[in-house]
């Protein structure tokens, strides 16, 4: 308790042991509390390692306003649909019909099995999943041709694989569209 002239009245504790004790018992209390906060923080950075955070969804693109992917892209964009609308959104100014877009990220599967991956484009598709050189892409559907939907099957194992996707349009008709179900699950894009 503190007086008003500002000197500290001695609790019962202190009045009833000498200087050494009280600051001893005073000491042993605060590393009880530091130990509390300890435990508590060990705790917390436990939970997070082994509860981390849901993966982000969707894959960062990369835009181009020609059909070869190549020179600095005009905007990079995270994207979680794949069709012109969205396409049209990042890239306000596109009016012309000839571009290119490159997606990559992470996808993920919750159990093994059959993953199917349907693509329409309308000029140029190439989809690759973990990237592997001996492994041939999920959907090939590279050069100039009218729409035509492709349907390409990876098995793949539970946990995180690898994706990318190239787009090119290069004039003509501007089709686009990806949606991939996983095994047992339900098309999503």
């Amino acid at each position: 308790m503190v007086h008003r002239d500002g000197l500290r009245e001695k609790t019962l504790l202190e009045r009833r042991l000498p200087d050494r004790l009280v600051r001893r018992a005073l000491l042993k209390r605060h590393l009880f509390e530091l130990g509390g906060l300890v435990v508590v923080l060990v705790l917390a950075v436990t939970a997070t390692l082994a509860f981390p955070d849901p993966p982000p969804r969707g894959l960062l693109g990369r835009y181009w306003d020609s059909p070869e992917w190549s020179g600095q892209p005009v905007r990079m964009a995270p994207a979680t649909v794949f069709d012109v609308p969205a396409v049209r959104r990042i890239l306000p100014e596109l009016t012309c019909t000839e571009f290119s877009v490159e997606w990559t990220g992470d996808l993920f599967t919750e159990q093994s099995g059959l993953c199917t991956f349907d693509v329409t484009p309308g000029d140029g598709a190439l989809l690759n999943i973990d990237d592997s050189p001996d492994q041939r892409p999920a959907v090939d559907k590279g050069g100039v041709h009218c729409t035509q939907a492709e349907t390409g099957f990876v098995e793949l194992s539970p946990g995180r694989h690898r994706v990318r996707w190239r787009y090119a349009q290069n004039g003509g008709q501007l089709a686009l569209n990806l949606t991939w179900t996983p095994p047992g699950g339900d098309p999503s894009p």
